[in-house]
C-alpha cells in the first residue's frame, strides 16, 4: 500500500517543521505529525475573518440599544452566518498544513531540497509511505456501471507503465455512495487525469458526474510496488439478457485504503 503526501492548498505555503530524514520508519499512533506548514495569507485571512465575526456578534448583542442596528438585525445575522462558515472553511485550510501519516508504513522519497522555510506549491508531493506488505487497488466507475458489479468478482489491473505486467485483482468492496470530493489528485483532470472535476472555493476537486469507489485486492502473494501505480482495471460484469457478460475498464490506482 502506498499513501502519497502531498499538499491540497491554493495558498502559497512555507515549511516551517520537518519532523523525519531519509527513509523513516512511521507509526500513525506514536508519530502525529510529519510536516508542519505555515500560510502568511491564510494566516491574515483567518485573523480578519475573526475581527468580522467579533464585530458582527457585537452588533446582534447590542442590537437592542441602537434602532439602526435593530433594524439591520436580518442582515446582520445573515452576514454572520456567512461568514462564520467561510471561517470554518478556512480554518479547514489551516488544519490541512499539518500532515500527517494515514497509515504505519515507511516514509520514503522526501524532496532533498525540503527544509526549513522552503516555499511548497500547490499538489507538491512531499513524500511517499509504502506499507510494504499490502497493495489495494481503488478504482472509480460511473452509475451505470456500478449496478453491474458485485463483491468477490475477478479482474485484471493494467498499469499505464508499459514495462509493467498485468495482474489479478478481487473486488473486495464497492461504495454505495458517490464519492463527493476526489482525494487523488492523479485522476483529476484538473491534473491530468480522466475524472473530470472542478475546484470548489475550499480547494476540493469535485466530480462532475457521481462516480463510486471500488476497492480490489491482488490475487496470490503479491508485494506492494514501491512507487504509485496508475493504471485500468477490466472486470467481467454479470450477464444481462442480450449483452452477456461484459468486461469493463474503469479508471484505477493502487495507493490506499481510505479508512486509514
Amino acid at each position: 500500500m502506498i499513501y502519497s503526501l502531498r499538499l491540497n492548498q491554493r495558498h502559497l505555503t512555507q515549511l516551517r517543521a520537518l519532523t523525519i530524514a531519509g527513509i523513516t520508519r512511521v507509526n500513525k499512533q506514536l508519530w502525529p505529525m510529519l510536516f508542519e506548514l505555515d500560510s502568511p495569507l491564510l494566516n491574515y485571512e483567518l485573523s480578519r475573518g475573526q475581527t468580522i465575526i467579533d464585530m458582527l456578534q457585537w452588533q446582534t448583542e447590542y442590537q437592542g440599544f441602537n434602532s439602526e442596528l435593530l433594524q439591520r438585525a436580518p442582515i446582520i445575522w445573515r452576514e454572520l452566518q456567512a461568514e462564520s462558515a467561510s471561517q470554518h472553511a478556512r480554518q479547514e485550510q489551516a488544519d490541512r498544513l499539518i500532515v500527517r501519516s494515514p497509515i504505519d508504513g515507511i516514509v520514503r522519497e522526501i524532496q532533498h531540497e525540503l527544509t526549513t522555510g522552503v516555499w511548497v506549491t500547490e499538489n507538491e508531493q512531499l513524500g511517499i509511505v509504502l506499507q510494504p506488505d499490502h497493495s489495494v487497488v481503488e478504482a472509480w466507475v460511473n452509475e451505470n456501471e456500478l449496478s453491474r458489479l458485485q463483491q468477490s468478482i475477478s479482474g485484471k489491473f493494467n498499469p499505464d507503465d508499459p514495462s509493467r505486467e498485468p495482474f489479478n485483482v478481487r473486488v473486495t468492496s464497492i461504495d454505495t455512495t458517490s464519492t463527493r470530493d476526489l482525494q487523488e489528485p492523479y485522476l483529476a483532470s484538473v491534473y491530468g487525469g480522466p475524472i473530470a472535476v472542478r475546484v470548489d472555493q475550499n480547494d476540493r476537486l469535485i466530480p462532475d458526474n457521481p462516480v463510486y469507489r471500488i476497492r480490489l485486492e491482488p490475487e496470490g502473494n503479491r508485494d506492494a510496488p514501491e512507487q504509485l501505480l496508475r493504471g485500468t482495471v477490466s472486470i467481467e460484469g454479470s450477464r444481462e439478457s442480450i449483452i452477456g457478460n461484459l468486461w469493463r475498464s474503469f479508471i484505477s490506482v493502487i495507493i490506499r485504503e481510505s479508512g486509514f
